[in-house]
């Protein structure tokens, strides 16, 4: 009897409630720019079909070099409907770090905005580029009788870069299936994670928190994300109330930066059920001041290389001991080990 392999992939929310929900939003962009989940599919099926007559497919991996803009997200879903892995490069960086990244991925492919092309080109960058806003004539869709590629959930979904703080950044590779299982684990924390969730995602979509947990996390669960072209703590805030944010991850400095609004006391956060924080140990009037609003504020403890936060907080571990991440999560295995190895 031959065992058939897990096929699920990080795509197939998108097009699961692209076909349930195909008018609900998906992605809103600064409050403004929006994407339904049927738009969403068919412009990333359009992208998906050029990328595969320029040659992409399984094996490769295609680079993103461009600031959080609402094409950045239907390029990342098209790079994975051709069975290739997304290589998201940090908007930030200057050109020979850009360039470090694109020789380190070996992309035959980077689709960049102008800033980052420009910078690319001088460098001394020879890949070739797909301009980020020349994807605008693929939202029609792709052409008749086009599907894409399947491969296997434990094919490389993404390359997250992590450790640019200390050294060259490395690549830590992230399969379809590893990242399913994580999302998963989240659901069974908190049941109240699925399609009614609104998340707010403050950082770029390159990082570690913004493609696997502000894009595909939400667009698997069917919700809808909330980003923003560049974090400013007032607006940050004012999406949190406006759009009744459900779902938020943030560093320390994002949850002290908007306590201390003159706007955040008495701030209607009833709906946010479900705030995480990581990245480096806060302070304990940072998260009173929420828990003063009525949001318990939870600890996580992770690292890219494991898919983000692999042991969060529940409600109850956060209310009992705030500055601790409680207990792990269901499909984690960890060990203590003191120095002698017991």
């Amino acid at each position: 009897m031959c065992a058939l392999p897990a096929n699920g992939l990080m795509h197939d929310g998108l097009a699961y409630w692209a076909r349930r929900t195909p008018d609900k939003l998906a992605v809103v962009l600064d409050r403004r720019e929006t994407l339904t989940y049927g738009e969403l599919a068919r412009w990333s099926d359009g992208i998906a079909e050029h990328l595969q007559q320029r040659g992409v497919g399984p094996e490769q991996n295609i680079g993103i070099a461009a600031a959080n803009a609402i094409a950045w997200v239907a390029a990342a879903f098209a790079i994975l409907k051709t069975g290739a892995t997304i290589a998201p490069f940090n908007d930030r960086l200057l050109g020979e770090e850009l360039a470090y990244l694109a020789d380190y991925s070996e992309a035959p492919l980077i689709i960049a905005d102008d800033t980052r092309a420009a910078r690319l080109a001088e460098a001394g960058v020879t890949t070739p580029i797909l301009a980020l806003d020349d994807l605008d004539q693929y939202r029609g869709g792709a052409s008749a009788g086009w599907s894409g590629v399947r491969v296997s959930s434990d094919t490389i979904a993404m390359i997250i870069f992590t450790s640019g703080s200390t050294a060259r950044p490395k690549g830590a590779m992230m399969p379809h299936g590893n990242y399913l299982a994580k999302f998963m684990e989240m659901r069974m924390l908190d049941g109240r994670l699925g399609p009614d969730t609104r998340s707010l995602m403050p950082f770029g979509l390159h990082s570690s928190p913004g493609l696997p947990w502000g894009i595909l996390f939400t667009t698997t669960l069917g919700g809808t994300l909330y980003c923003t072209a560049k974090y400013e703590a007032g607006a940050t805030l004012d999406t949190l109330v406006g759009e009744r944010i459900t779902f938020f991850i943030g560093v320390p400095m994002v949850y002290d930066q908007v306590s201390r609004l003159p706007g955040f006391a008495g701030a209607d956060l009833s709906a946010l059920t479900f705030a995480r924080i990581g990245g480096a140990t806060p302070s304990s009037e940072t998260l009173a001041r929420w828990r003063d609003e009525g949001v318990i504020v939870r600890q996580l403890y992770g690292m890219t290389e494991v898919g983000g936060g692999s042991i969060i907080a529940s409600e109850e571990e956060a209310l009992a001991q705030p500055l601790a991440c409680g207990r792990g999560l269901a499909f984690s295995r960890f060990r203590i080990v003191r120095d002698d190895g017991s």
